[in-house]
């Protein structure tokens, strides 16, 4: 990657940080305490822990639990598409509500046809920033430089124009 290009990435990542630490701690403390509703696309943390349409992470995502087989998917979701040659798909069905913006989501698998993540992918680069803000109002400033989460396992984090929630640990 050129040198100039990551110099901008960096700087856009640093400005959303810091408009988001610059918006209102009294919105995003209501919206972190609020019950979940199950079936309503909504983000939250609560007791630590995030919560997307009423349900921990932990446990997976849009109903598909994590390591479920690539046919568990194809079964959950019958429309379903091969996004690319690398083990993405696409549900078939759409976009889905993710921190309030509409956006296809990208499911990947391993070599083994296991569901480990779930890519947010923002093809409209001016919706980037608002989107990294909306996720560092609801999840909170990371606890390091990096824009990571960690929920149990769950690994959630920001790159390039992509929030990323990984389900399951890379393999070493």
């Amino acid at each position: 990657m050129p040198r100039w290009l990551t110099l901008v990435i960096t700087l856009a990542f640093c400005f959303a940080l810091l408009n988001a630490c610059a918006g209102p701690v009294a919105q995003t403390a209501q919206q972190n305490t609020a019950a979940a509703q199950p079936g309503q696309p909504t983000e939250q943390v609560l007791g630590g822990m995030y919560y997307h349409s009423g349900l921990p992470v932990t446990e997976g995502w849009n109903g598909l639990p994590w390591k479920a087989s690539l046919a568990e998917f194809k079964a959950l979701f019958p429309g379903a598409v091969q996004s690319k040659g690398d083990g993405s798909w696409m549900t078939g069905q759409g976009d889905e509500s993710f921190f309030d913006f509409d956006i296809t989501p990208e499911y990947f698998f391993d070599q083994k046809d296991q569901f480990i993540a779930v890519a947010f992918t923002s093809q409209d680069r001016k919706l980037t920033q608002p989107l990294v803000t909306k996720v560092v109002n609801t999840l909170g400033l990371p606890q390091n430089k990096r824009p990571v989460w960690t929920y149990g396992q769950v690994t959630v984090f920001v790159v390039h124009h992509s929030v990323v929630i990984r389900g399951v640990p890379p393999e070493n």
